[in-house]
This record gives structure tokens, C-alpha cells and sequence, in this order.
């Protein structure tokens, strides 16, 4: 294109485009901005244009911005910055672009800030949303779990005795581990045998909670299905230790009783 559809081009991109536009020379200038780019400081275009970092940013972010455009102008590789202004509640990333002459000269730097305060604030309420959810799993008496369509465990909730910073695999051991191995056998088998039905779950086994310390765990999960098929599982471990328990002194008391019932009556 010649000179003169190239300018208009230019200039139509720096006054429609969605994006804040601007280009620095070496010296640190801006030779342009886009009106949007001028909205994002919080500056008009007279307070930017011919006007040097230094005299358009206060001087300490001034010089964490001088920094990186130094590093970007020697040749630096170019990656995505993400920032804010002082004072300023928006979040922005930045894409800067090293210009070059046809003999190779640097001319400034092209750059292109998207303002992505909309996904930053989904990103730290999707966060406090998962820490509230961890912080409740890790108290409850229950242990969480998820399961892949073929039964492979692929997550479960941290154990209240388990130690800190353990990896999925890790914390998927210790589970196994603490199950009695003849039992741990037995429920594999049976849940793999039961997957093809698709329906909910129940079984129980026997664990070791402290070392010595046996217990009952019921184990329940249900699947999660799209257009006919099992996507995953979804499941939970209960401590049904006590009520094993109680019920085996039901028993026990039950078959006391029959043993009195069947005996002959005392003779008078």
C-alpha cells in the first residue's frame, strides 16, 4: 500500500480498535496513543503524546516500566505483562513488539494493553470460591472423591491427618494404603464389575484411621452422565465405624436373648 492508505489504516486503528494502542520510540516517548489507551491511564491524549514515561507516570512506576521497556528495546524476549496503575482498580496486559527499520534499526515499540479487570475478578472470586469449598472438605468428617468413567480415582479430599503439601498421587497411596488389603481387593473388584450398570454405589470395607486403630467406611458414589454416558464418578468416604459397632452389640445382645428364650424356664 502507498503512504497515504497506510496512514489512514493507522488511523483508523488507533480510533476503532477494542484494544489500548500506543507506540515508543527508543527514547521512551509516546509518538502515539489511542484515545482507549488514553482512558486506560487515566491521561488525554495531550498529557501522553510527544510526552516521555517519566512525565506521564509517576516516577516509581515510571522506573519499573523504563525497566522492562529497556529489556524489550535490547532484545529481550517479548511475553505477555500483566499490571495495574498506581491507584488505578483495572488490570491490564500489555503486548509489546520491537519495530525495526529495513536495515534492522530499532524504531520503538508497538504496543497493545487489553484491559482484563472482568477476568481477574472472576479469577479471584472462582478462587475464594475454592478455598471456601477446600476449607470445608478438610473439616468434614467425610472424605471426597472423584472417579474417572473407567474407576480410576483421580481426586481425593485431603485427609485432617494428613500431612501438608502432599501430591494427588501421594494422598491416593496413603488412601490405599491405610485399607485392609483383602478388603481393598474385594471393593475393587466389585466396582469395577458394578461400572457398566451406571447406577449409584454403596459398599464398605474396613481402614486403618491411626496406625493399630481399625474402622468401617462406607463408601457411596454416584455417576455423572451426558448423553447416555458416564463422564465420571462422584463419591464419598463415611466413618461408619460406631455404627458398625452398635450394630454388632445389637446382635450381640439379640442373640443373648434367643439363647434365653430357647432355655427351659427354672423349675418351681
Amino acid at each position: 500500500m502507498s503512504p497515504y492508505h497506510r496512514q489512514h489504516q493507522l488511523e483508523t486503528l488507533y480510533a476503532e480498535a477494542p484494544v489500548g494502542l500506543c507506540f515508543l520510540d527508543p527514547q521512551k516517548r509516546y509518538l502515539s496513543a489511542s484515545a482507549r489507551f488514553c482512558r486506560m491511564i487515566g491521561a488525554t491524549a495531550e498529557a501522553v503524546i510527544g510526552k516521555s514515561i517519566h512525565e506521564v507516570y509517576e516516577q516509581a512506576f515510571a522506573s519499573i516500566v523504563e525497566q522492562t521497556l529497556d529489556g524489550l528495546m535490547q532484545g529481550a524476549q517479548s511475553a505477555p505483562l500483566e499490571h495495574q496503575l498506581p491507584g488505578r482498580p483495572q488490570t491490564y496486559l500489555a503486548y509489546s513488539h520491537r519495530v525495526l527499520d529495513d536495515s534492522g534499526a530499532l524504531l520503538g515499540l508497538s504496543i497493545v494493553s487489553i484491559d482484563i479487570t472482568a477476568r481477574k475478578m472472576a479469577e479471584d472470586a472462582l478462587r475464594q470460591s475454592e478455598a471456601r469449598y477446600r476449607h470445608c472438605v478438610e473439616l468434614s468428617p467425610m472424605v471426597m472423591w472423584v472417579a474417572e468413567a473407567d474407576g480410576a480415582l483421580s481426586y481425593i479430599s485431603p485427609l485432617a491427618d494428613g500431612p501438608v503439601g502432599c501430591s494427588m498421587e501421594q494422598r491416593l497411596q496413603a488412601w490405599y494404603d491405610r485399607m485392609n488389603p483383602q478388603d481393598r481387593e474385594r471393593a475393587r473388584e466389585q466396582w469395577l464389575a458394578w461400572l457398566p450398570c451406571q447406577q449409584a454405589f454403596d459398599n464398605h470395607f474396613q481402614i486403618q484411621w491411626n496406625p493399630g486403630q481399625w474402622g468401617w467406611v462406607l463408601s457411596r458414589a454416584r455417576p455423572y452422565i451426558e448423553e447416555g454416558e458416564v463422564i465420571r464418578w462422584f463419591g464419598v468416604f463415611t466413618d461408619i465405624s460406631q455404627t458398625h459397632l452398635l450394630e454388632a452389640r445389637v446382635e450381640e445382645l439379640e442373640a443373648q436373648l434367643r439363647k434365653q428364650g430357647s432355655s427351659p424356664a427354672p423349675a418351681r
